[in-house]
């Protein structure tokens, strides 16, 4: 039911307008009333806020398949976040009121759509675990992780995390200064368990950076 859920969206979006953006474009501020719903068909955006002393803090990041943003989907109302490609990013959109119709109409949608929503949830709880109680080390490990399982591809033993992210995008999920994610991935590039390459992370040893993190078995 999964895949055929996920098939009956995409054609849904497929009958609407295509619309790109470059990469790291503001899509939308806090208080933006959004043309239309966005389906993501390809590339990455995250939604953040920022402090008063300008710190940001990443809190979703969207992939292909998802639909955004959710606050307004749902209830209408405009998001108090911003939103941000990630990378260069293709977009469907379509009007909230046909959008709305058409998961009122087909529940296996819904319940899709609502699943995404729900496991985004957990992994923001999970992390606001890491910010609570984790050090540099384990926040830095516990985000590669998770990125690992949520947007890797196995390649023979190692992980690629199929996301461009620099230290500054890291340090905005596990709310650090850039700096000091750079030393600790350094530290984990130096034990062999993850090295970059064009541009991607990849994780060589999944067993050695699960004992550097907070995850449990």
């Amino acid at each position: 039911m999964e895949m055929q859920a996920k098939k009956k969206l995409s054609v849904f979006f497929s009958k609407y307008q295509t619309v790109r953006y470059k990469k790291r474009e503001t899509l939308f501020r806090p208080g933006d009333i959004p043309q239309g719903v966005n389906y993501i068909k390809k590339g990455h955006a995250r939604l953040y806020t920022v402090s008063a002393e300008g710190k940001e803090l990443s809190l979703v990041i969207y992939e292909p398949g998802n639909v955004f943003p959710v606050v307004w989907t749902v209830k209408g109302v405009p998001s108090i976040y911003y939103f941000e490609s990630l990378t260069d990013l293709q977009t469907q959109r379509a009007p909230r009121e046909d959008f709305v119709t058409f998961i009122n109409k087909n529940t296996d949608v819904f319940y899709e759509f609502t699943r995404g929503i729900t496991s985004r949830f957990q992994i923001a709880l999970r992390r606001m675990e890491w910010l609570a109680f984790g050090n540099a080390k384990e926040r830095v490990s516990s985000i590669l992780m998770i990125l690992a399982e949520m947007y890797g591809v196995r390649e023979r033993r190692d992980v690629a995390i199929q996301i461009p992210l620099t230290h500054r995008d890291i340090a905005a999920l596990v709310g650090m200064t850039r700096e000091t994610v750079s030393v600790e991935v350094k530290k984990l590039e130096k034990k062999g368990y993850v090295e970059k390459q064009k541009g991607v992370y990849i994780v060589k040893d999944y067993a050695g950076l699960r004992e550097e993190s907070l995850l449990e078995d």
